[in-house]
């Protein structure tokens, strides 16, 4: 994966489908895990993965109140979403927020729910 300075997060969300803001470091071992399976699922076509580096772009952290990482925003049309999904009995996304890593087959879950 290739960090990189977001100037304006807007203009790379996906105007159509789900776009997932993957905000993680590059010495955070739980980014590692699901980094992965965020990009086998976009290469499936299923999201746009967006991979936002904390250290280049504190600014932005700073403006999503990121405190912990993995942090995944999810965008449906280019819009927000703020839906809170439990799998399994825990609550997995609360306002459109999935904090940690998850399997890739909760991951599919949520997505399927979008």
């Amino acid at each position: 994966m290739m960090a990189k300075k977001i100037e304006n997060l807007d203009d790379e969300i996906a105007k159509e489908g789900i776009t997932v803001v993957d905000f993680f470091a590059d010495w955070c071992g739980p980014c590692h895990m699901i980094s992965p399976i965020l990009h086998d699922l976009e290469h499936e076509g299923l999201i746009k993965v967006i991979t936002v580096d904390v250290d280049l772009n504190k600014g932005l952290a700073i403006n999503f109140g990121i405190q912990a990482i993995p942090y995944l925003v999810f965008y449906k049309n280019s819009v927000r979403v703020h839906n809170n999904i439990k799998l399994e009995g825990y609550e997995v996304m609360k306002d459109g927020v999935v904090l940690g890593a998850l399997p890739a087959n909760m991951i599919r879950k949520i997505i399927n729910q979008l």
